[in-house]
């Protein structure tokens, strides 16, 4: 980040980039990236990691994590009632 970077911005480019941002927020962050080379590069960094991690999709459960994952809080519901 460029000096005059606020210190925030790398923590809010998640949140404009999940949509979390205001509109006004959003707008603000827009026009700063514009400006700004080094806040241009890591946005676009962080563009082709979302790029990835979304062509990656989410693998699936091994068979039982449901039932094994349903039996540990059962139990551990027992252990904090008792």
């Amino acid at each position: 980040m460029t000096e005059g970077c606020e210190d925030d911005h790398q923590e809010r480019f998640s949140l404009w980039l999940d949509g979390r941002l205001l509109p006004e927020q959003a707008e603000l962050m827009a026009q700063h990236v514009a400006e700004c080379p080094d806040c241009q590069t890591f946005y676009s960094a962080l563009r082709r990691l979302e790029a990835l991690f979304g062509e990656a999709g989410m693998p699936a459960p091994r068979p039982g994590f449901s039932a094994r994952l349903q039996a540990r809080l059962a139990a551990r519901q027992v252990r904090h009632h008792t």
